[in-house]
């Protein structure tokens, strides 16, 4: 994915931005979090400017608890907006964006935390869920957090929701005189939030009894949320399916889902420190007409590492991976997570299907190789390593692709 243009240094990317094909990083010097977004291609950005009607929009949205919430949807109402003027629909690949929440370079605010933002805009495929929690568990491992686990859940499509949401609101309205006087108003506005509340012991042992919103899932949105945790389990997360994990009913859709870290035990160590949803209705809501699938998740933590590490020059991608399949999908990001740790960076189109627009984008990057797995190299192990300018390729095993690429391609 291209990052936004936005020379000079001090404009916005609200102030027209350009899409350029060069395999440039915008930020000339960045740490630890920006460099593993970027390895998997997420572009820098300053963060989103925050309108008056996106704040005014965000208010109809709020929970009952302003800490329930999965992601600031002013953040996202801002991106959205962005995204349909600029008409970034129209082109054929999506936008992944990595920003610091508090609009500073490195995402450190004054009290010494970090809030960061990764949003993929544009792309509805399963992929684009499994890349945005694993650059977001990544970042977190390497900020020096440990015993980390994704909790997730689906609450599906739009038809999933409504069932799912008629079943809750049967369920606590056959069961009101149990809840305490203060729920029923919540009740009343959003069924979702009373699956949010755990520290009630009434309202806990309801919604452990509760309906479960896997259970209302459609065909289409049980296949995307199997899709999702088959990427999970392909790149080693772990991860555990929480059924009271489901956002809100105005903004998320399908997955939902959130990383906290667990101690020894494996008791809940604290709060979580990321959390995300997609949000593909968001775009009805603030009447933009049509949906956007995106997908985004909100960081928030402190750094354990005393030295965060420096990077002084941008990096510049020398490959291009392409894939071909369901299969080769699977395997892509764990073979991207790989160079990544090798530092290697690649430049991807998982969220693409055809081949032709993968190899039409590589060349229009200009990268002297490209990395190629289609199905039959996928079951076999192994890619593909084509050499863009004399044509010639190689078969190369996926265990021996690190020191082939640093021996020959560097």
């Amino acid at each position: 994915m291209a990052p936004f243009s936005s020379a000079p240094e001090e404009r916005n990317m609200y102030d027209t931005p350009t899409i350029f094909p060069e395999p440039l990083p915008l930020l000339r010097q960045f740490d630890a979090p920006a460099e593993i977004a970027m390895y998997y291609g997420f572009a820098p950005i300053k963060a989103p400017t925050i309108s008056r009607t996106d704040r005014t929009d965000s208010k109809r949205f709020h929970a009952y608890d302003r800490s329930l919430f999965l992601c600031a949807p002013e953040e996202k109402t801002s991106l959205l907006r962005f995204y349909h003027a600029n008409k970034f629909h129209k082109c054929s690949y999506p936008l992944l964006l990595f920003y610091a929440r508090n609009k500073s370079v490195s995402g450190v605010s004054s009290d010494g935390n970090i809030h960061l933002g990764l949003d993929v805009i544009g792309a509805s495929h399963s992929v684009a869920d499994a890349l945005t929690i694993q650059t977001a568990y990544c970042i977190l491992r390497e900020e020096g957090y440990q015993n980390l686990i994704v909790d997730v859940n689906s609450i599906g499509d739009r038809e999933s929701i409504q069932r799912f949401e008629r079943a809750l609101i049967q369920f606590y309205r056959d069961r009101i005189g149990d809840l305490p006087p203060k729920f029923h108003d919540i009740l009343k506005n959003d069924v979702f939030d009373m699956l949010q509340f755990s520290n009630d012991e009434i309202c806990q042992r309801l919604n452990e009894e509760a309906p479960k919103a896997i259970s209302y899932l459609s065909d289409a949105s049980r296949h995307h949320f199997m899709d999702v945790l088959e990427h999970l389990e392909e790149l080693g997360v772990p991860y555990r399916i929480k059924n009271t994990l489901v956002g809100n009913r105005n903004i998320s859709s399908q997955t939902v889902f959130s990383i906290r870290e667990m101690d020894d035990d494996f008791e809940e160590k604290t709060a979580p420190l990321a959390m995300g949803t997609r949000y593909n209705r968001l775009s009805r809501k603030i009447r933009l007409g049509h949906d956007i699938s995106a997908v985004g998740i909100s960081l928030s933590y402190t750094p354990r590492n005393k030295t965060r590490r420096q990077r002084k020059t941008p990096l510049q991608p020398k490959h291009f991976f392409a894939h071909l399949g369901d299969v080769a999908r699977q395997k892509s990001l764990a073979l991207i997570d790989e160079l990544r740790i090798a530092r290697i960076p690649v430049y991807h189109s998982l969220v693409r299907d055809k081949i032709r627009e993968q190899l039409a984008r590589a060349e229009q990057l200009k990268l002297p190789y490209t990395i190629i797995m289609g199905q039959k190299e996928a079951m076999e192990n192994v890619v593909i390593v084509r050499n863009a300018h004399t044509r010639a390729q190689e078969t190369v095993p996926l265990d021996q692709l690190v020191s082939y690429l640093k021996r020959y391609t560097m």
